[in-house]
């Protein structure tokens, strides 16, 4: 079994501000955000996004597969709030007409790739 890692107090405040940072560079200050430390299983962070009420909730996982690095922490802000509050909607509306989970797959290809254009992966 792979030993788990627990993120810090530090770690949750630094992936806090990235979150922020993100949103703030997509410029989505309309969403209202509330953020977790707690575990959340096999991943390392969660979105759940809610586009009618305009909130978010943002998990880091207490329970990490290795130290996190702030690179690691800023590269799961950065796919949070992609996946969640850029391709969000497009992700609902596309699985409501969708028998599959193509768009959904694709949304994360999507999302690693501007990961590594804008954080240099």
């Amino acid at each position: 079994m792979k030993k788990k890692h627990e993120t810090t107090k530090a770690d949750f405040n630094y992936f806090q501000e990235r979150v922020k940072f993100w949103l703030n560079k997509f410029k989505c200050d309309e969403y209202e955000i509330f953020f977790f430390h707690k575990d959340i299983g096999d991943s390392s962070a969660m979105g759940d996004i809610d586009h009618t009420s305009m909130q978010a909730r943002i998990f880091l996982n207490v329970h990490y597969g290795s130290v996190p690095t702030r690179k690691e922490l800023d590269r799961d802000a950065f796919h949070e709030v992609f996946e969640g509050v850029i391709l969000g909607p497009l992700i609902m509306f596309s699985l409501q007409s969708c028998a599959d989970r193509v768009v959904f797959n694709e949304s994360h290809r999507i999302v690693q790739k501007m990961a590594n254009m804008f954080l240099g992966y």
